[in-house]
């Protein structure tokens, strides 16, 4: 991370960061789930800036999902349904 980053960008990942350190998680069946925004905020961007992390940090098996409610990530092999209201 350098100093252009989103300061909770910054937060957020090094506490997924800390978690799969600390060996609690099976990290080989362990997926990480966060929010996307649909607009054009960094908020975007933190799907891509975890994904770098986890391969700089020695994660790169980690799957990270999107959840968004306009399918800008495809998360293959998981699907999500909610009901329509």
């Amino acid at each position: 991370m350098h100093n252009d980053t989103c300061y909770h960008a910054i937060l957020m990942i090094g506490q997924f960061i800390y978690a799969l350190q600390g060996g609690k998680y099976d990290v080989n069946k362990t997926a990480l789930m966060i929010t996307q925004t649909e607009s054009g905020c960094r908020a975007s961007n933190y799907i891509y800036l975890l994904r770098k992390a986890l391969k700089k940090a020695g994660f790169p098996q980690v799957p990270v999902i999107a959840l968004n409610l306009l399918g800008l990530e495809k998360n293959n092999g998981f699907k999500f349904n909610y009901p329509n209201g």
